[in-house]
């Protein structure tokens, strides 16, 4: 195994603890102390990476109540990603991750298995990178 750089750029710290031996982990833990981080990894500074989204406004009314409403959707752009480096992984979002691999991109890793406090993300357990999406969906009837 190839030591790697990791580089965050998710905007805030990803914290990656030791999976505990023996038995399955709540991803839920009441006390995220007992868990051993192995790594954190600070934001790298300047401007977050991000999708860029299109939209058109709407307004919709319910019940007599005019509610702002519309379309988004997202162009096809990532933006402010660096270019791959050898050796280099980027710590993005899950989403940012999987609509980049459709682009190529193998450098590119989320936060996986995420341990929650009080309802708030504290770390995870594993980096993974993404498939692409599939090109078509089905619905699955309840």
């Amino acid at each position: 195994m190839n030591a790697l750089k990791l580089v965050n750029l998710t905007g805030h710290d990803v914290v990656i603890f030791e999976r505990p031996k023996g038995g399955e982990v709540a991803t839920h833990a009441t006390d995220v102390n007992q868990l051993k981080v192995l790594l954190r990894v600070a934001p790298k500074p300047g401007r977050p990476k991000h999708l860029e989204v299109a939209s058109e406004p709407d307004i919709i009314e319910i019940d007599g109540v005019m509610i702002p409403s519309g379309t988004e959707w997202y162009t096809g752009t990532l933006q402010y990603i660096p270019d791959p480096e050898p050796g280099t992984l980027y710590i993005v979002s899950r989403l940012f991750a999987s609509a980049a691999a459709s682009s190529g991109r193998d450098d590119l890793v989320y936060p996986a298995e995420e341990v929650r406090k009080d309802g708030i993300v504290a770390g995870c357990f594993k980096l993974v990178r993404a498939k692409p999406f599939p090109t078509e969906w089905k619905v699955a009837s309840q």
